[in-house]
């Protein structure tokens, strides 16, 4: 046994990326345990207004140099991870408690989870922000994939969703799971490391790999098919029949997911 914290000081703990250092919460406060010596580096109070709310999350950037803070009254703050000092801080409109925070692989960006279903992008250098809503409830894990490009998210309505990190559109929904997804902290969405599949687990005891990309047709693609399958049209506003060419939908009737 190399250290203990008394309770209600070692919440949502998380090493850096060399291990040498280990970032604790409480209730309005952070602290930045040098593990080496075995002594608290620095300390941080984190109040809003009058009150102090609990932290319910942490994460170091993967270069080390700062920490982002979630806290339980809807707050979350970028500080920087030698000293504590505060260098960015956001308050999630959507929500009035926070689940999850975590950075990309580049540091750059930050994805939130809340209670209300809303998950928040934030780019804490410029303050932009862009809220992704489709969830029936509490979201309770959001990550980047290891490219940037997506981002993963599960919920209480038990399923997992895929988001395009850039523009905020939702690709694809996986609802294999007839549960919900665990409650923080415990995570059960995550991407296999190439990116190239996510795994995905619930309170059913069952995991899923479920291979990426989802949809690898073309946009020209699917409307073929559908229009092969579909046997309407639209002239203007009112909808008529459609009978397309056999040569044209030969080899189309392929299933349309």
């Amino acid at each position: 046994l190399l250290s203990t914290f008394p309770a209600g000081t070692g919440v949502a703990p998380r090493f850096s990326a060399d291990g040498s250092r280990l970032a604790l919460g409480g209730r309005g406060l952070v602290r930045m345990w040098d593990v080496a010596q075995g002594r608290v580096q620095w300390s941080a109070t984190l109040k809003d207004g009058q009150d102090a709310s609990s932290v319910v999350d942490l994460d170091p950037s993967p270069d080390g140099s700062r920490l982002l803070v979630a806290m339980g009254a809807g707050q979350a703050y970028e500080l920087q991870a030698g000293d504590g000092a505060i260098l960015h801080r956001l308050a999630v409109t959507s929500a009035s408690v926070l689940t999850t925070a975590r950075y990309d692989h580049a540091g750059r960006r930050v994805v939130i989870g809340d209670r209300s279903g809303v998950t928040t992008l934030w780019s804490p250098a410029d303050g932009r922000t862009r809220e992704l809503r489709q969830h029936v409830g509490e979201v309770r894990s959001a990550e980047f994939s290891p490219d940037g490009a997506t981002v993963l998210t599960s919920g209480r309505d038990g399923t997992a969703r895929l988001w395009d990190a850039a523009t905020g559109d939702l690709l694809d929904t996986l609802s294999a799971h007839g549960n919900s997804m665990p409650e923080p902290p415990f995570r059960a969405a995550a991407f296999r490391p190439d990116g190239e599949a996510v795994l995905t687990g619930s309170t059913d005891g069952v995991i899923h790999e479920t291979t990426l990309p989802l949809e690898t047709r073309s946009p020209q693609q699917i409307a073929a098919i559908l229009g092969c399958l579909v046997p309407w049209r639209l002239d203007g506003d009112e909808a008529a029949p459609a009978s397309p060419a056999e040569a044209a939908c030969s080899g189309n009737s392929g299933g349309a997911r």
